[in-house]
């Protein structure tokens, strides 16, 4: 059981990673073990704490919002969970309420993707994918050089430049990291 051939394996066939990114050495020996790294207990206080406020701002909004409605309880625990999660890897600017249907629509049938459905039965999965990874470059760009607010995944997934990583290929990359 080798996760790291599996993770390559998925990010080609279910979120179009091109093979010349997920194969090439520094995706293998830098990046990877970077992300594993930073998931390590030892190194995760940063985001758990990051996730904890968010969720807790989260949830308490979303309660104050119903004004005494009831609604199912799932919708009171995975979007919030959602948007913390993508604070707390991609940082507090990230536009997690404009990623979360685009993301919805992918996770969704991930499992059809992973079986190598033909593509032209998954087009609204694809094209959500799409549109998430053009608002994942676009936060990406926001940022510039100024990376202070940047959480943990995208400082990581910047430093591909070094290894000839082309701009698409950063929300690319850890689109796919979010997804697992």
């Amino acid at each position: 059981f080798d996760f790291r051939a599996i993770r390559v394996e998925l990010g080609e066939l279910v979120f179009s990673l091109p093979p010349s990114l997920g194969r090439q050495t520094y995706t293998l020996e830098t990046y990877m073990p970077a992300l594993h790294h930073a998931l390590l207990p030892g190194s995760l206080q940063p985001m758990i704490s990051a996730y904890i406020s968010s969720a807790h701002d989260g949830i308490r909004s979303t309660v104050a919002n119903m004004d005494g409605t009831s609604v199912p309880l799932l919708s009171l625990i995975i979007p919030p969970a959602y948007h913390a999660a993508c604070r707390a890897a991609f940082g507090p600017g990230f536009p997690a309420e404009e990623s979360y249907p685009l993301f919805k629509a992918f996770d969704d049938s991930f499992h059809l993707l992973a079986t190598n459905i033909p593509r032209i039965f998954l087009s609204k999965p694809l094209k959500a994918w799409e549109k998430l990874i053009d608002l994942i470059e676009a936060y990406i760009g926001s940022l510039g050089d100024d990376l202070e607010e940047a959480g943990h995944f995208v400082k990581v997934a910047i430093r591909g430049r070094e290894a000839g990583w082309v701009r698409r290929a950063w929300p690319t990359a850890f689109g796919v990291e979010a997804s697992y």
